[in-house]
């Protein structure tokens, strides 16, 4: 909620209207979430659910399954900064870029 609190108040800084459309996890149905979701809404940030069963439209599922499953071998990483560096690795591969948010 952290990050679409910062969306949200940058959109409304800057006076741009954004939409951000969520997976249907539990997590982004929850009451908390709801209730975020009207002050968000009040900064220019509209916030959408993609279909139940998308994959087709959450192309991140995709990119993931090909990081996980190929690019990073199966290991074990023994601190965050070694997985990060292993999942990054994994991304450039596959052409994408790391961003600082």
């Amino acid at each position: 909620m952290r990050y679409l609190d910062k969306l949200a108040q940058e959109g409304a800084r800057r006076g741009v209207q954004t939409v951000v459309y969520l997976n249907n996890a539990s997590f982004h149905r929850s009451q908390a979430f709801r209730r975020c979701c009207e002050r968000w809404l009040a900064c220019g940030l509209r916030v959408r659910y993609l279909p139940c069963y998308s994959p087709h439209l959450n192309l991140i599922k995709t990119v993931w399954r090909r990081v996980k499953g190929g690019l990073m071998p199966r290991r074990y990483d023994a601190d965050v900064d070694s997985l990060r560096v292993a999942v990054v690795a994994g991304l450039k591969q596959l052409g994408g870029e790391e961003l600082k948010i």
